[in-house]
């Protein structure tokens, strides 16, 4: 079977909290990630919920959500003929006020070297900033409550 992936991460001034609620508002998701023109959750936040979003240049795919942490992680799949896609999304606590968001992609099955070709280096383009935005967002979240 063929297997490639790609990862990117970042640091926040924020809590586990702060990244967990803008990861969880899965409609919200193009304010971070700008490659997403859309994108919908049908039902709450666990496993077993559908999804479906609409990437930039790409057709609208459907997505089940796989794993369920709360405040640690997250992961969901998109089936393709013969080929997975798998997004994970997790986050590690940093010295006690700071937390490393990590998002890695996993693309496995007889397709994934024609997805290596053709979507591998938009991801590698697009998900640092995703991830360096979503940071952002969490840190102005953090702020916005510490002075509440």
């Amino acid at each position: 079977m063929f297997k490639w992936s790609v990862q990117a991460e970042a640091t926040a001034k924020a809590t586990p909290r702060n990244v967990w609620d803008i990861w969880t508002d899965v409609a919200s998701w193009p304010t971070w990630d700008h490659d997403l023109e859309w994108s919908q959750l049908h039902g709450p936040f666990k496993v077993g919920t559908e999804g479906k979003l609409k990437p930039k240049g790409w057709p609208a795919s459907k997505f089940r959500l796989i794993s369920v942490e709360e405040e640690k992680s997250h992961s969901d799949r998109t089936v393709m003929p013969l080929t997975e896609v798998v997004f994970k999304h997790s986050l590690a606590v940093s010295n006690g006020k700071e937390v490393r968001i990590l998002h890695r992609v996993e693309v496995r099955g007889l397709l994934a070297p024609l997805l290596w070709m053709t979507m591998r280096l938009a991801l590698k383009k697009g998900m640092p900033v995703a991830v360096k935005k979503l940071a952002q967002l969490a840190e102005a979240r953090a702020k916005e409550k510490a002075s509440v």
